[in-house]
């Protein structure tokens, strides 16, 4: 990785498992507690956690003064240069290396990876994708008290987030003009290779529902179960 990501590092008294994968990509909204879950699971599996959004925020905030909502300022090369920043990540990624990925736009760019592989009869990168939904209120809760702030804040931000990360997101890349949020379960649910709903179970719940279905679909061993 890069200097420009941010990484947890893995247990190193982790379980060792047997990858087949190199990527395990995480994607939702905030309140969705995709960062939390992105944590246990490394620590479970032993592997890196890679952030990419505390960078792209760090950068926005020294770019323009405004934080987050300073597209206008900041214009469309950061959102272009973080997105070839995951694609490089993406696609030289191997499963001797594995890792986690947690990425708002990495559904949609995985796709379009995986469309641009068939097309010209290539391997398809080595990811699993995986989008948290949850219900607004519950995310707006969640958001409240991990900021501490009101739950009327969290709303006003969430909001407000969300709109501006779409119509950026919508500039440079024109296929979600169609497709619409490619964090929205009912609308790009089809790019990802799971959808699992996190409403009620607990962080480590979560987690250890995500761990198993790894197992299940073999992109993660475990040689002592062998």
């Amino acid at each position: 990785m890069t200097a420009e990501t941010r990484e947890v590092a893995p247990n190193p008294e982790a379980k060792k498992y047997n990858f087949n994968v190199a990527v395990i990509l995480i994607a939702g909204h905030p309140g969705t507690g995709k960062s939390r879950v992105a944590e246990l699971l490394s620590q479970d599996l032993g592997i890196k956690s890679v952030k990419l959004g505390n960078h792209f925020r760090k950068r926005a905030v020294r770019r323009t003064g405004t934080g987050v909502t300073g597209y206008k300022e900041r214009g469309l090369e950061e959102d272009r240069r973080m997105d070839n920043l995951q694609r490089r990540i993406i696609g030289m990624a191997n499963p001797n290396n594995p890792f986690i990925l947690e990425s708002k736009l990495g559904g949609l760019l995985v796709h379009q990876m995986r469309e641009e592989a068939r097309q010209n009869n290539l391997p398809p990168p080595s990811v699993v994708t995986i989008l948290f939904k949850a219900d607004p209120d519950v995310r707006y809760k969640r958001v409240a008290g991990r900021e501490g702030i009101t739950k009327k804040e969290a709303i006003a931000q969430t909001i407000n987030r969300q709109t501006g990360d779409l119509a950026q997101w919508t500039k440079v890349h024109p296929a979600l003009i169609q497709i619409g949020d490619p964090l929205d379960p009912d609308k790009a649910g089809f790019m990802y290779d799971y959808v699992i709903d996190v409403n009620q179970p607990t962080a480590p719940q979560v987690e250890e529902s995500l761990r198993n279905i790894l197992l299940k679909d073999n992109y993660i061993e475990d040689p002592k179960a062998a």
